[in-house]
């Protein structure tokens, strides 16, 4: 069983492909580059899946209270998620592991019941925009054909790869 941890969150990636972290923590990986959390080739697709996890039980409420105000603005987006996307996307690239469409899974792991819930949909809208259009002019090619940004929740009725978390 391929099972995948991140922070306090456990993936169980069996029904995949193939499912991995770009690279390990400690091992050589290029100056400056970011990576999202996990790849993951599923139905014929290679998926960057990035979690952010504001709700991690060691958070604090400062913590949490700055993440929700990353997500409201442009920080998370320009700073954290297009960056991870695009690296990972141009090291795989370079690595001559782009063979397939590319799809961009951001988990943000929060409560459905949590009122920030309410800025992930124009999150996604934001974050693909700006996945299309870093520069003055948008990008001729497009390296990932979309992308989602969901709950645990939503995860879990989406995909055939629960998320659970572990106190």
């Amino acid at each position: 069983m391929t099972t995948l941890k991140e922070g306090s969150l456990i993936f169980d990636f069996s029904r995949a492909e193939t499912a991995r972290r770009l690279h390990e923590r400690g091992e050589p990986f290029p100056v400056g580059f970011c990576d999202v959390d996990f790849i993951v080739d599923h139905d014929g697709q290679r998926w960057l899946i990035e979690v952010k996890d504001p709700d991690d039980p060691g958070a604090t409420d400062d913590s949490k209270k700055k993440f929700y105000e990353k997500l409201k603005g442009k920080e998370l987006i320009d700073q954290s998620l297009v960056p991870k996307c695009r690296d990972s996307y141009t090291f795989l690239h370079l690595m001559a592991q782009d063979d397939r469409e590319f799809l961009y899974i951001v988990l943000i792991a929060i409560e459905d019941n949590n009122p920030v819930t309410q800025y992930l949909g124009p999150l996604r809208d934001r974050l693909l925009s700006r996945l299309r259009k870093e520069a003055k002019a948008p990008w001729v090619r497009h390296y990932v054909k979309d992308c989602i940004v969901l709950t645990v929740d939503k995860w879990n009725e989406a995909f055939p790869f629960p998320v659970t978390r572990v106190t």
